[in-house]
């Protein structure tokens, strides 16, 4: 009975595996990048000031489609996801900037800013599991 599951349950194990350590080491890398690299029309659009620190948290490319031989219509705007420091003890928000055809918006989602930190804890976990516990 397990015999037909056993090939996807072992590609599943190993996709576990590797994006763990992926996400691990990747999402300090991206806010790193976000906090040395930052984009301008993005320090514009969050209204920050110059006692707030922003950390890049998440990049989404957008959604574009295509049909037949029509131009392409951007059906999602590129967006970048900010949590700004001191300002998240207030109300605990991650900070959404899109590009759309009137320029760079940013909106805050309240209550959010937990889950990219709930998720980074849950891949090193993931990672000690995979990776360190059983001696690599």
């Amino acid at each position: 009975m397990w015999q037909p599951l056993q090939q996807p349950l072992r590609l599943l194990w190993w996709f576990f595996r590797v994006s763990t350590l992926i996400m691990a080491v990747g999402w300090p890398l991206l806010a790193l990048y976000g906090a040395f690299a930052p984009r301008a029309s993005d320090m514009l659009a969050l209204r920050k000031d110059s006692t707030e620190i922003q950390v890049l948290v998440g990049i989404a490319g957008g959604s574009r489609e295509c049909v037949d031989n029509n131009p392409c219509v951007a059906t999602e705007p590129p967006q970048r996801s900010y949590i700004v420091f001191p300002r998240v003890f207030v109300n605990g928000a991650v900070t959404l900037v899109e590009d759309t055809g009137e320029g760079t918006v940013a909106r805050e989602i309240a209550g959010l800013a937990p889950v990219p930190f709930f998720v980074w804890g849950m891949c090193l976990f993931g990672t000690w599991y995979f990776w360190i516990r059983t001696g690599i």
